[in-house]
């Protein structure tokens, strides 16, 4: 179960949670005969208010290359104040005379 709570929303208030603070969280299961145990602790950073995009990928370098794979490295880009969800890469294959390109995640 996912539960989705933002910062300004009205069950936000009813928790309290600041934009660009840490929290810890832990959820534990209520039934007609009692409660489980709290479970792990789970800790989250919400998002700055003036978050912006984030800094575009820079000092991208191949560690290794094989006959059917890569090996990428970077270093992460500054995240501006939202959490980074991914990454995306995107690659096309060069063939004398035309290009073929694929993006993954």
């Amino acid at each position: 179960t996912t539960i989705v709570v933002q910062c300004g929303d009205s069950a936000d208030k009813q928790m309290g949670l600041n934009p660009g603070k840490s929290y810890q969280f832990r959820v534990r299961a209520i039934s007609a005969v009692g409660a489980s145990s709290w479970g792990e602790i789970g800790v989250v950073r919400t998002d700055e208010v003036d978050a912006k995009i984030p800094d575009t990928v820079n000092s991208l370098r191949v560690v290794k290359a094989g006959p059917n794979s890569v090996q990428l490295k970077w270093y992460d880009s500054n995240d501006n104040g939202a959490t980074l969800l991914g990454y995306k890469i995107k690659y096309r294959r060069i063939v004398m005379g035309s290009t073929s390109s694929a993006t993954t995640t």
